[in-house]
């Protein structure tokens, strides 16, 4: 993990010059910074020398400005890598003028003599900072310095030239210099109808290539380049690096949305050089989701083989906006009291926690992993599913998201009736490459055949051979194609979906039959598993995990957001899907008698009638909201709710909105749910109540709770081990253990003709 200062120096349009380092007063507390980084565990940090300062005129150099930083970091035990030039340059020099890169060079040779009083640590330096965007802003759209039109061809050229003089200088003095060459990395989509805009799209793509083609002298060798001076990649990525041709951002939920993993896999594929992610990050409540994004998808590059060895988080610190001097808040500190002291913004830091260990891992596997084929090691996973991706971010995407970082996972759904079809709809998941599957089928009187050919179509076209099988729901097995081994048989049963309103007949033989032939058996509760183990060897309680820093943003998040910010308080909130299970006459009654009390109700409704819900000024139905907005809905309420009904559906749920919303530092109120009143009511991390009166006198209750100290330490201790990423690998962990055993009796494969088979067997013995 590393931290980068924003350091432009680049003169503005108005004639002004930038100088951010100043701005932020880190040239003054630059030693208390490093030691707020030294704290929270990041010892390398990314630095700009300051050029107009370091030489005021041609040949005389000066480098005060960043020997301060580097007794600093010397003191702290920092690391700095530093950028010779990041974006800015002396007012004497013309950028264009012949002498501009051997002038680079000499600054790069009289650094290099300063550098030489450390001789122990290998020196890491950036010539020339985002050639690519410096040679388009300046060069071709006027927005940068010097504001040209239509040059920014030869100022890459230029910018290049400038980047081997310093090279070659470096390396003069210091043999042992690494060189990194950051970037942006990007994605256009053009307009599908139109096949020019296509073309403009794919060449604005790739134009991320040239200059990395240059230096390593694959593109106008006669500028210098060779393999030498494309040393270390650096990777710039933000939220708005991808986009159309009409400059709209597409947004990272869409299906145009490119998934960073898929870029750095393509980057590592192209020149199979160590990378680091040079710079990331988001501004505002976009922070922590964001970086959480990029973690995922740099640990799932890094397991895939990609040569990675860093992620900047970059600015570490706030700073005024280059165009308007706004109050930027995109970094993890703000602006520096008189005492050098800074305030944190506590979700980014409690998500770089969380995270730092995780993406450093992957890094130390990167490298082990860097000299094979990019594919993935295990194998490919396909996941039969009665939930819908795009519906409620549950269990099935927790999980498959998780594994999606070290294998390919497809996630098929059940059919949707379509006069179109039969045919597979096919999106891959931007947040996770989850390629999700469709089918579309019309009426058929065979719907499972048509199923059938799609499936087995679809496996021949992406070429999976002997997949993970993952069952959520046994109907499944009607469909798989008879020809289709596996590796391993998973079967999840986080549900009783026999015993849920309108469920098949057929689907207690089915699910008989594929326990049979299962290697692992996980449920999603301990209710479940106490009903479930008798029927496997290999059956395993797996309860759902939390995705605690997630949601312990409602902590410190504004507590007024969208449709809320109007409601009056107290608020009870209910964030799931609105089906059977829940106790629509419950919430009518205490809604009723406690008409000052706001009812937030959040969520799909499904398999009931909407006209069934009680209509209550108090109440209110605002439908399905996005995962990442939850945090932003919790942070108004006062109470979290689980109104469930004491039904056959609900007998062995588990409800993962109970750790959910304790992670959000709400008290928490629930029906007698046996997975609930166990371990959350006895320990008294939950309030169960057992009638309408004691509803409503245990929500009283817990709106005291929202502050209390003891019962928040108790929580927070509780929910330390139940991170999705430990549940997940426990699991993959078994996966594993039947893979290997598998392998040593290749007889316990079955091909799923032998489920099918089972099947009829359970059917003819049901008969007889």
């Amino acid at each position: 993990m590393q931290a980068g200062f924003e350091c432009s120096t680049h003169i503005l349009s108005n004639g002004r010059r930038l100088d951010l380092v100043a701005a932020t007063q880190h040239d003054v507390f630059a030693a208390r910074d490093y030691r707020r980084l030294r704290e929270i565990g990041i010892q390398t940090v990314r630095e700009g020398l300051r050029w107009h300062l370091v030489e005021p005129e041609r040949g005389k150099y000066d480098f005060t400005s960043a020997l301060t930083h580097i007794e600093a970091a010397r003191e702290r035990g920092i690391q700095i890598v530093w950028d010779l030039m990041h974006f800015g340059w002396p007012e004497w020099l013309d950028i264009f003028a012949p002498e501009w890169p051997e002038r680079l060079g000499q600054l790069a040779l009289a650094f290099a003599k300063v550098l030489l009083v450390d001789t122990q640590n290998t020196p890491f330096i950036v010539p020339v900072n985002e050639i690519s965007f410096t040679s388009w802003a300046g060069g071709d759209v006027g927005y940068l310095n010097p504001f040209c039109l239509g040059r920014g061809t030869e100022l890459k050229r230029q910018l290049i030239r400038g980047f081997i003089n310093a090279a070659n200088a470096l390396r003069m003095q210091i043999p042992k210099v690494r060189l990194i060459a950051p970037d942006p990395v990007i994605h256009m989509v053009g307009d599908s109808s139109c096949s020019e805009d296509r073309y403009r799209a794919a060449a604005g793509t790739f134009s991320m290539f040239e200059a990395w083609d240059m230096l390593a002298g694959r593109r106008e060798p006669e500028l210098g380049g060779g393999p030498a001076y494309l040393d270390v990649i650096g990777i710039n990525f933000y939220p708005h690096n991808q986009r159309r041709t009409t400059g709209e951002i597409i947004p990272r939920w869409h299906c145009d949305y490119r998934p960073f993993r898929e870029i750095l896999r393509e980057v590592a594929k192209r020149y199979g050089r160590p990378m680091v992610v040079s710079e990331t990050g988001a501004e505002g409540v976009d922070r922590a989701g964001w970086f959480a994004y990029i973690a995922d998808e740099v640990t799932a590059a890094a397991s895939a083989g990609a040569d990675l060895r860093g992620v900047c988080l970059y600015p570490i610190l706030n700073h005024p906006g280059w165009d308007d001097g706004r109050h930027c808040h995109n970094g993890l500190w703000d602006y520096a009291s008189p005492e050098g002291e800074r305030e944190a913004y506590a979700p980014l830091a409690i998500e770089l926690s969380h995270q730092k260990q995780r993406i450093e891992e992957s890094m130390k596997t990167a490298s082990y992993l860097s000299s094979v084929d990019l594919g993935s090691p295990h194998p490919d996973l396909i996941c039969l599913s009665h939930l819908r991706w795009n519906f409620v971010f549950q269990r099935p995407q927790h999980l498959m998201s998780r594994f999606a970082r070290n294998r390919r996972v497809f996630f098929i759904e059940e059919p949707v009736l379509d006069s179109t079809g039969p045919r597979l709809v096919e999106s891959i998941c931007s947040r996770t490459g989850v390629v999700v599957a469709v089918p579309h089928l019309p009426c058929l009187e065979d719907p499972n055949r048509a199923l059938e050919a799609l499936l087995l179509d679809f496996s021949e076209r992406h070429a999976i051979r002997n997949p993970v099988l993952w069952f959520y729901t046994p109907m499944a097995l009607e469909f798989i194609p008879p020809s289709m081994q596996s590796s391993a048989v998973v079967y999840d049963c986080m549900d009783e979906l026999s015993l849920f309103r309108g469920a098949p007949p057929r689907l207690q033989q089915l699910e008989k039959a594929l326990t049979a032939k299962t290697d692992v058996l996980f449920t999603g509760g301990m209710s479940l598993f106490e009903a479930k183990r008798h029927l496997h060897v290999n059956t395993h309680a797996a309860p759902s995990g939390v995705d605690r820093h997630h949601f312990a943003q409602a902590r410190s998040l504004p507590a007024d957001f969208a449709e809320q910010a109007t409601m009056p308080y107290p608020r009870l909130g209910y964030a799931g899907v609105i089906d059977e299970r829940i106790d629509l006459d419950l919430i009518d009654t205490v809604s009723r008698r406690r008409p000052e009390w706001q009812f937030v109700m959040i969520g799909p409704i499904a398999k009931i009638s909407p006209e069934s819900l009680p209509q209550r000024s108090n109440i209110h139905w605002l439908g399905i909201k996005d995962y990442s907005d939850l945090p932003r809905y919790f942070a108004g309420w006062d109470v979290g709710i689980m109104p469930f009904a004491l039904n056959e559906a609900t007998r062995f749920i588990s409800p993962t909105k109970t750790p959910e919303y304790l992670a959000a530092g709400l008290p928490v109120v629930s029906t007698a749910i046996r997975d609930v009143v166990g371990p959350y009511g006895e320990t008294g991390m939950a309030a169960i109540a057992h009638s309408v009166d004691e509803f409503i006198a245990e929500a009283a209750k817990a709106m005291l709770l929202r502050q209390d100290a003891i019962h928040r330490h108790t929580v927070d201790s509780f929910l330390q081990g139940m991170s999705w990423d430990s549940v997940w690998e426990r699991m993959d962990a078994l996966i594993s253990e039947a893979l290997a055993a598998r392998r040593k009796s290749p007889s316990l494969a079955p091909a799923c003709e032998s489920l099918l088979e089972a099947v009829e067997l359970q059917s003819s013995v049901s008969v007889a």
